[in-house]
C-alpha cells in the first residue's frame, strides 16, 4: 500500500494497495509521500493542553488523591471525613479537624503551585509530582 495527499486539500488516501491507481486520473492533482509522512499527517501528537484544561486536570487529580486517603481510614471521600467536625465520637472529631487542617493546606499548596504555573515561576509539574509534593495527611492516633 502506498500513500497520496491531496495537492490542494492536503488529504490522505492509500491506494488500496495499487488498485486505485488503475483508475484514469486517480493520481492527478496527488502527491505519493511516504508511509511515515502519512502517520503524521493521519496520526498528529495530541494538542498541548490549555492552562485551563491542566488545571481541570490537576485539580481533580488532587479531590481523588484527597477522596483516597479519606478512604484509607474508611470514609467515603474527603468531605465526609471533615463532615464530622465537632461530633461527639472523640476519634471522628479528632480526624474530622486533622483532614480540615489537611484539606486546607492541600488547596493551599496546589493553588500555589498552579499560580506559579501561570506566572512560570516553574515548570507545570506531572499529575504525579503535584500529588507527592502535596502536604501528608497526618492522622490522629
Amino acid at each position: 500500500m502506498s500513500y497520496w495527499k491531496d495537492d490542494v486539500t492536503g488529504l490522505v488516501y492509500d491506494d488500496k494497495n495499487g488498485e486505485c491507481l488503475n483508475i484514469d486520473g486517480w493520481t492527478n492533482g496527488k502527491t505519493q509521500i511516504s508511509d511515515q509522512e502519512a502517520d503524521d499527517i493521519l496520526n498528529p501528537p495530541p494538542a498541548p493542553l490549555s492552562f485551563e484544561q491542566m488545571q481541570a486536570a490537576m485539580i481533580a487529580a488532587v479531590q481523588a488523591h484527597m477522596d483516597e486517603t479519606a478512604g484509607t481510614h474508611g470514609y467515603d471521600n474527603v468531605f465526609t471525613l471533615v463532615s464530622y467536625v465537632g461530633s461527639t465520637n472523640p476519634t471522628f472529631a479528632a480526624e474530622a479537624q486533622a483532614g480540615l487542617e489537611w484539606r486546607d493546606a492541600v488547596w493551599a499548596y496546589c493553588y500555589q503551585a498552579l499560580d506559579d504555573v501561570l506566572s512560570e515561576a516553574r515548570e507545570i509539574p506531572t499529575v504525579q509530582e503535584l500529588i507527592e509534593e502535596l502536604p501528608v495527611m497526618e492522622w490522629p492516633e
